[in-house]
This record gives C-alpha cells, sequence and structure tokens, in this order.
C-alpha cells in the first residue's frame, strides 16, 4: 500500500461528497447501501508517498513449531494474492512480502511477473499458476510438498462447491489437486514455459544493478515463507546502498518502523 502524501487529501475528499454524495445501490432485500468506489483523489499534493506493507483479516493459529502459515479454508482475493502458493492447492501464505516483490516488475518492467494462470475455460487454474512458479523460480522444496499432501488429507467440516461445480471435501481438491507426483515434481509439467528464467524477465537493468535487483528480489519470492526476509533485513541489502548514500548527502535519516498491523518500509526525517 501507498500513504496518502497529504492529510488535507482525505479532508476534501469528505467535504467534496457531503455536498456531492457518492453514486449507491439500495439492496431492495435488506436496504443495504452498496457505494461505487471512488480511485480520483485529485492531482498529487506533494512528494511523500511511502510504501507500507499491510496484511487484512489474514491472523489465524498455526501448528506447534511450524513456521510456516496454513489457511484451509475458502480464500478471495487479487491475482497477485494468489501468486503465494498454497499448500491446500492455492495458498500457503498470503503475504504483503511476497505481493511486494511482484510489484517491483509492475514499476520496474510494467508487466506483471506472471501471466494471468487461466485454463482452456479461460477460468483461475492453480496448474497454470503453480506451472508458471515453476518455470521461474525453479522447483519447490520437499517441505512445500510435503504441505500440499497435508491437505489432501485435512478434510472440511462440510463439503464446499469450487467454481467449476464440484462438491470437495478438503481444499486440496477445491483448487484442482492434486498438484506432486511421487517424485514430487508438478503432475502437469507439460504447462512449463520454454526455459525463460526470472532473469530474463529484467530488461531495464543491467549489469552488476541487475545483479543486485535480483538477488534482494529473490529474499521475497521464496516457495516458503520462513526462508522470506524480515522488512529489516531488506533494507539492509546492498540494493539500498544508493538509496542511502543520497539520505546521507541530503542531510536526511532513514529508518525503519514496524508494528503488528503493519511495516514502514523506510521512514524519511
Amino acid at each position: 500500500m501507498v500513504t496518502i502524501e497529504n492529510d488535507a487529501v482525505l479532508a476534501d475528499f469528505v467535504n467534496f461528497h457531503k455536498r456531492n454524495p457518492q453514486p449507491r445501490h439500495v439492496r431492495t432485500k435488506d436496504s443495504r447501501e452498496i457505494y461505487l468506489s471512488q480511485g480520483n483523489f485529485g492531482p498529487l499534493r506533494g512528494p511523500r508517498l511511502l510504501p507500507r506493507l499491510a496484511d487484512f483479516d489474514l491472523a489465524f493459529p498455526r501448528r506447534d513449531g511450524d513456521l510456516g502459515h496454513f489457511l484451509p479454508s475458502n480464500l478471495t482475493g487479487s491475482v497477485p494474492r494468489r501468486y503465494c502458493l498454497a499448500a491446500h492447492g492455492r495458498l500457503v501464505l498470503i503475504s504483503g512480502i511476497w505481493n511486494l516483490g511482484l510489484l517491483m516488475w509492475n514499476f520496474l518492467e510494467d508487466i506483471n511477473l506472471f501471466d494471468r494462470p487461466a485454463g482452456e475455460d479461460g477460468e483461475y487454474d492453480a496448474h497454470v499458476h503453480l506451472a508458471q512458479m515453476v518455470s521461474l523460480l525453479g522447483d519447490p522444496p520437499e517441505e512445500l510438498v510435503k504441505r500440499e499432501r497435508l491437505f489432501r488429507e485435512h478434510q472440511l467440516k462440510r463439503p464446499v462447491i469450487n467454481p467449476r461445480g464440484k462438491e470437495c471435501k478438503n481444499m486440496n481438491e477445491f483448487w484442482g489437486g492434486p498438484f506432486f507426483d511421487d517424485d514430487n515434481q508438478i503432475l502437469l509439467r507439460d504447462l512449463l514455459g520454454g526455459g525463460k528464467k526470472l532473469a530474463d524477465t529484467v530488461t531495464e537493468l543491467a549489469g552488476d544493478e541487475k545483479e543486485a535487483f535480483l538477488d534482494f528480489a529473490s529474499g521475497m519470492l521464496q516457495w516458503l515463507p520462513e526462508k522470506m526476509k524480515t522488512a529489516k533485513e531488506r533494507m539492509q541489502h546492498p540494493f539500498f546502498d544508493s538509496f542511502y548514500k543520497d539520505c546521507e548527502r541530503d542531510g536526511r535519516k532513514c529508518s525503519i518502523t514496524e508494528n503488528s498491523g503493519y511495516m514502514q518500509i523506510f521512514k524519511l526525517k
């Protein structure tokens, strides 16, 4: 997420809609009011836009001694969120860190790192999604395969219907599993790309700068959540050396703030 550059932006937005009510739909059966999303806050009012990592409604228990996060319930979310591969079929960890890694390609290359993971019917297909990830990141570690198999046996309290109309007893089935064979390889290897590597997706950088970027990004794009670098570790990466030098030259101090709700990657004073 990105902060609002000036609190006056929100105050003006509220005052405007006091005078000009937002378009809305009132649902007949319960009179619920549903407002049209508003994404235009006018021109920027300054350069102070700071990125923040944030996860909403994503707290859940985990097994004792396990560093990985499991979420065997049905989750919905944006396409970037779906790129966190699941032990139960789609999601192992819903991670702002992972999404930030993907966002870097949007900013740098103006592309989505992964193509739209759809099957022949045009609907989301976790097998296609997994194949795209393996093509760029390499084969997943054995631990992740074990987690996928665990959720083949993790039965739901009651069956659920997946998007294709199939009644499923676990979330592995819900997303089209199983996904791995007895040799820990993905089942549909014919979906793998033609040898394109992660480095091939970076064209705007070269030499040491490109290597530093890829090394920095690899700390976020990890199969296992416990292998991801923390915000503090990432901010100490050599990729930011020039940024810190600019701060020192301009007499600014750079720091990291964290709490349980979010991480502010850097703060300029």
